[in-house]
């Protein structure tokens, strides 16, 4: 997905969901992918992009404005309709989190932002939930996958998560750490690299985000 592409459909988003702000129930998977891109590093970069002139003139980029996205979110937040919204004290919908999150990464690692991602860690219930829709979330943005299991780790704790790469030499070296005895849920650390993660600079991951919301 090119840069011009990508404020494309963030527009459209935008759109979609304006167009039905008093059931925005409906669309919360939407939503969600919307917020996660005006979290992301790429909404910076794009909206970077727009202010040195750098995009065609004739590109809608509404969801490039400093207030237009989060007054959007406002509104949604206001009318008690976002997902996990305290007004209407509506507990998060997991599905359209997980693939928000998804989302999110697939930019990221398509952007060149991270070499290579990891979805939430899921039970294996609510990845059979969401598989189908995170795999054609993942090639969607031209990018490869590779379901985890964690065999290594006790039954009564095990968890899956999706591998995320935009090349198949990342994936491999991802899982000659594996090999090695390496473990996400041990230790981040050996994976800093590969994840593109910078320790000094973290406040709070995606993965803590995940915790607060479902334990």
């Amino acid at each position: 997905m090119t840069q011009t592409e990508r404020i494309k459909h963030y527009e459209d988003l935008m759109e979609q969901i304006a167009a039905v702000l008093n059931q925005a129930e409906q669309v919360s998977p939407l939503i969600r992918e919307l917020e996660a891109y005006y979290e992301s590093p790429l909404w910076k970069e794009d909206y970077e992009a727009d202010e040195a002139g750098k995009l065609p003139a004739d590109l809608k980029r509404g969801v490039l404005s400093e207030d237009g996205v989060y007054n959007l979110l406002e509104r949604i937040r206001e009318t008690g309709g976002f997902p996990n919204s305290s007004a209407g004290e509506k507990a998060p919908d997991k599905r359209s989190f997980i693939l928000g999150m998804i989302t999110a990464f697939c930019e990221c690692v398509a952007g060149g932002c991270k070499r290579l991602a990891l979805s939430p860690p899921m039970k294996h219930e609510d990845f059979e939930m969401v598989k189908d829709e995170a795999y054609a979330l993942i090639e969607k943005h031209g990018l490869i996958h590779y379901h985890e299991e964690n065999r290594d780790q006790p039954e009564e704790a095990r968890f899956d998560w999706i591998v995320i790469a935009g090349k198949e030499k990342t994936l491999s070296a991802y899982l000659a750490l594996r090999d090695q005895g390496y473990s996400p849920v041990n230790s981040l650390e050996p994976f800093h690299q590969i994840l593109s993660y910078q320790p000094e600079e973290s406040i709070h991951t995606g993965y803590d985000a995940y915790r607060d919301y479902f334990g």
